[in-house]
């Protein structure tokens, strides 16, 4: 687990050996240079990519990790997210801002479980939404993931995570 952006330590999530965060920014720079290179005509820097592009650290430990069933699909109480933006589309958040603020810049996904498998998908940047009016401050995800665990292996490394 890692120190947040706040007063805690987060969740350090993992894919098949690679943290869930380097993977994301890996995705979205592409994406956060179109975005910037629309927004600057064409004068950015790398410093402002990386400030966009994989914007996430973990969530709280001590709110969504068991007992919590956030990881397993099931929403801690809406009134605790910032906004209320995880209270759409059936997705919740794996990641969130490096800020330490909940809600303000969150990789949201569908996480569904049955008896064999959790499955993460259909992730989307809340700020960055297919439906944003903008057009180029719509990012796709459509090439990253779905990722799917072995439901034994994945209740165990939730229950006993390494601190």
């Amino acid at each position: 687990m890692d120190e947040g952006g706040g007063d805690y330590s987060v969740v350090d999530l993992w894919v098949d050996g690679k943290r869930l965060v380097d993977m994301v920014r890996e995705y979205e720079t592409p994406l956060a240079r179109a975005e910037l290179y629309e927004d600057c005509d064409g004068d950015i820097e790398e410093d402002d990519i990386l400030y966009l592009a994989g914007k996430h650290q973990g969530l709280p430990m001590e709110e969504f990790l068991p007992p919590a069933r956030h990881f397993f699909g099931e929403a801690i109480s809406p009134q605790y997210y910032l906004f209320g933006v995880y209270k759409y589309a059936d997705k919740l958040p794996l990641l969130d801002c490096t800020s330490g603020i909940l809600g303000s810049w969150p990789l949201l996904a569908r996480i569904t479980t049955d008896n064999e498998k959790v499955i993460w998908s259909d992730f989307e940047q809340f700020y960055r939404s297919p439906e944003n009016k903008n057009e180029h401050l719509r990012w796709n995800y459509d090439g990253f993931g779905s990722f799917v665990f072995e439901r034994k292996q994945y209740e165990t490394a939730f229950l006993n995570p390494q601190l």
